[in-house]
């Protein structure tokens, strides 16, 4: 929302000097306006369970669409997933996630608890108002009775931020 703000101490305990301080005033804006927004959602590959042969390479495992919805356009530095599903780190290698023309963005070796963290070298830029997918591919190595599925677990698991601005967006659900 918009509004005004102003720090004003007027006492304390004891007997310092110089009071009252006061602080400028403040003009608050809202930012819907003025900063980039980022939506993220789970693009569905089907509805059924896959079965997939253990040493497959380059399995896609899922993929994300995020979409540049406001002022400005988006820049994804960072992404964290979390393997939800029943596979061991060790089973699931050789991560990658890859951009809709197939260019490796970001790789890890294998999930560390869990926890795939994507950093990417240089930041993925959405120009405001597209929407692009985003694959996260695997090696299968093991796990012949497990289940293996990525999710973007908090709003907070992806870093992006303004190009103009520089300042950090956080993504809501589509």
């Amino acid at each position: 929302t918009s509004g005004t703000m102003q720090i004003n101490l007027v006492g304390m305990s004891g007997s310092p000097a110089g009071l009252p301080v006061k602080g400028n005033l403040h003009t608050l804006a809202d930012t819907g306006g003025v900063l980039g927004g980022l939506t993220m959602d789970v693009v569905s590959q089907t509805t059924v369970t896959i079965n997939v042969d253990i040493g497959q390479k380059d399995h896609v495992l899922t993929k994300f669409r995020f979409a540049a919805n406001a002022n400005e356009n988006v820049k994804i530095s960072r992404l964290t997933l979390f393997q939800n599903g029943t596979a061991a780190d060790e089973d699931l290698t050789n991560w990658e996630l890859l951009d809709p023309n197939g260019n490796v963005l970001a790789t890890v070796a294998k999930a560390t608890s869990k926890v795939v963290d994507f950093m990417l070298a240089t930041p993925y830029v959405l120009a405001n108002g597209t929407n692009r997918d985003l694959t996260v591919r695997v090696d299968v190595v093991s796990g012949s009775s497990r289940t293996g599925q990525a999710i973007i677990q908090n709003d907070y698991d992806v870093t992006a931020m303004g190009s103009a601005t520089g300042l950090g967006i956080l993504p809501t659900a589509g």
